[in-house]
């Protein structure tokens, strides 16, 4: 049997969560970066494959959580890709360079956490992302 969490327990999880992109010093905002291969089994263990591309959230980086979603401020683009390759996953830290979370990348239809239209990033090319909704399941 599944739990399955309230409105109130989704929103306050989830803000919890957004929040932690915004926590530190060292950085005026908390970042993501875009690398290639496979997605490590949990955050905690190191980065894999190669950095491809590093974009900056404002701050804070989310809005509050509402009906279970929160849509991010703005994400500033990376307008010189470091390296040729596939996207395959992406890790989000704070401001103070700590790990917050994990995800797959796909090309649209593929069913990532974030789809680009084009997965292969070029050294030198510029990627953006103009909409990040990041939502709490209520199981």
């Amino acid at each position: 049997m599944a739990i399955s969490l309230t409105l109130r327990a989704r929103n306050t999880s989830g803000n919890s969560i957004v929040s932690l992109i915004d926590v530190g010093t060292r950085n005026p905002n908390g970042y993501m970066e875009i690398r290639s291969g496979t997605k490590p089994a949990s955050p905690q263990e190191p980065a894999l494959g190669t950095l491809l591309a590093t974009l900056s959230f404002s701050n804070p980086a989310f809005g509050p959580f509402s009906g279970g979603s929160s849509t991010a401020n703005t994400i500033a683009p990376d307008i010189s890709i470091d390296e040729t390759g596939t996207a395959g996953w992406f890790r989000i830290f704070d401001r103070d360079n700590a790990t917050v979370l994990d995800g797959t990348i796909t090309a649209v239809g593929g069913g990532g956490d974030i789809e680009f239209d084009n997965i292969n990033f070029v050294k030198g090319g510029t990627v953006e992302i103009t909409t990040i909704v990041l939502t709490m399941p209520n199981s």
